[in-house]
């Protein structure tokens, strides 16, 4: 995975977090929208992979 590649994932998780926050009434923590996020997404460890949110 390039460098250039990491940083729009990054920047494109970034706007997924700041949508929510917009939408959501900057209490996002406890909406529902966040919990299916954070349960159901995952991010690309360099060293390890595909790993889930939930467990880093």
């Amino acid at each position: 995975m390039s460098d250039e590649f990491r940083v729009t994932i990054l920047y494109g998780y970034r706007k997924i977090l700041d949508f929510i926050t917009d939408k959501e009434n900057k209490n996002f923590l406890k909406t529902p929208l966040w919990q299916q996020f954070i349960t159901g997404a995952k991010i690309f460890c360099k060293n390890v992979g595909w790993v889930e949110i939930k467990s880093t």
